[in-house]
């Protein structure tokens, strides 16, 4: 189903009439304020920044969370922690950043990829950007060559055409970080808007993302699955247990539900942590165990 990377230049599809209309749904009713933010340690100039968004609703991190610190800390260049906590008066920060931002617990991601973009585009203009979130374990292998190899301004690690062809937001690579860039990304990545629902967030934001900066830069994935169907009688079980809200987007064809051990056989460098939870069952735990103790996990 899967093998090892095939450079993707991204080429548009267009949405489903239902999409749309859900769109536009969410752009009426779930755009909420942007969280309050401050600057705890700044940013400085570097040639490349490592950015990665951290999540503590109990205001420290996981074991998880932690392991994936330790993993981008080890990475070339400066790291900048954006840190999403119930207290950014007080917060918990993590040891070891360059930089660090902390705001509210709400606006999903994207909100703290606009905050890090910002930092980076004011302070260390032209800087190279690795940015990832805490919604996947990683990263394993060689991403600093990844990052260095990166063939588009925007480069995703993988793509897929479920909604319509987009690149997983879970981490990306942005050449050239500018403020002229990041007013091309502004779209998706607001300072005057953000999302607190997931399905808003995938539908008018990492959805949208690759499309939006495809007019005015080039994009593209390491990896490209177009399709990654999963038997029909799992997904039944993975929606229901979801509650409902997953019905909404169609994970039938995410390669990294679908097939994450051969995705990290073909050099892939991540695994969903929703894997062990959300969506738990979609694969044998002794065969995810087995794959990330494989990668020193």
């Amino acid at each position: 189903m899967t093998g090892p990377a095939t450079p993707w230049a991204f080429r548009p599809s267009p949405p489903a009439f239902r999409i749309r209309i859900k769109r536009l749904a969410c752009r009426l009713t779930r755009r909420r304020a942007p969280p309050r933010w401050r600057t705890i340690r700044p940013v400085t100039p570097a040639a490349r920044w490592n950015v990665l968004f951290l999540y503590a609703p109990q205001g420290a991190l996981d074991a998880d969370q932690r392991r994936i610190l330790a993993r981008v800390r080890r990475l070339d260049g400066s790291l900048l922690v954006v840190l999403a906590c119930p207290d950014i008066a007080h917060p918990v920060v993590p040891d070891g950043a360059d930089a660090i931002i902390v705001k509210e617990l709400s606006g999903f991601d994207f909100s703290a990829y606009r905050l890090a973009l910002d930092a980076i585009a004011g302070a260390s203009p032209g800087a190279v950007a690795y940015v990832q979130n805490d919604s996947v374990l990683g990263p394993f292998g060689d991403v600093d060559r990844l990052v260095r190899d990166a063939p588009w301004d925007l480069t995703g690690f993988i793509a897929t055409r479920a909604v319509e062809n987009h690149l997983s937001s879970f981490a990306f690579v942005l050449r050239d970080v500018t403020p002229a860039r990041l007013a091309a990304l502004t779209p998706i990545l607001s300072s005057r808007w953000s999302c607190d629902d997931p399905t808003a967030v995938i539908l008018l934001q990492e959805t949208r993302l690759a499309r939006v900066a495809a007019r005015r830069m080039s994009v593209g994935a390491y990896w490209y699955v177009p399709t990654a169907p999963l038997r029909e009688p799992i997904v039944r079980r993975v929606l229901a247990r979801a509650g409902g809200r997953a019905a909404q987007i169609d994970t039938a064809g995410d390669a990294t539900l679908a097939c994450p051990v051969a995705l990290l056989d073909a050099g892939f460098p991540y695994l969903k942590r929703s894997l062990f939870t959300k969506f738990a069952g979609l694969h044998a735990p002794v065969a995810l165990k087995a794959a990330l103790s494989a990668q020193d996990w």
